[in-house]
């Protein structure tokens, strides 16, 4: 959870502001509110009262450094944030609630992809790149 805070760090830092990009806090606070019922749910079933309040924060934790991620206006910083909340939310469900199929090859596959694009975004000139829809308006240093 540290390295997220920091993620959101970094990202408030390269702020790009869009009408657009605030706007994904909905979507992004709508799964966030469910998956942490079906958890929350979860771990009442399984009496697991004391982890409640941890999960309700990493769950808090990951969206905002996903939505901190879209504020970027960064394709490769977005991208990795989608694929940090995948990771996370497949390794959640797949402990908390029932077993999810290839849940170990996906879980490394999004983590790994989400920190290949996170740590591309600070490059100036990315390794690849995404349709002009998701590029940074922010211009080229």
């Amino acid at each position: 959870m540290i390295g997220h805070l920091f993620y959101i760090s970094a990202f408030f830092g390269r702020w790009n502001f869009s009408w657009l990009r605030l706007a994904t806090i909905l979507p992004i606070s709508i799964y966030s509110t469910w998956i942490s019922r079906e958890i929350v749910h979860s771990l009442i079933e399984k009496g697991e009262h004391n982890l409640i309040i941890p999960v309700i924060c990493y769950v808090t934790v990951i969206s905002l450094m996903g939505w901190a991620a879209f504020m970027t206006g960064n394709a490769a910083a977005i991208i990795g944030g989608v694929l940090f909340m995948m990771s996370d939310s497949i390794l959640s469900w797949n402990k908390f609630i029932a077993d999810v199929a290839f849940s170990g090859p996906l879980i490394m596959l999004t983590y790994y992809a989400a920190q290949f694009c996170i740590a591309n975004s600070i490059s100036r000139k990315p390794s690849f790149h995404v349709t002009k829809g998701l590029k940074s308006e922010r211009p080229s240093q």
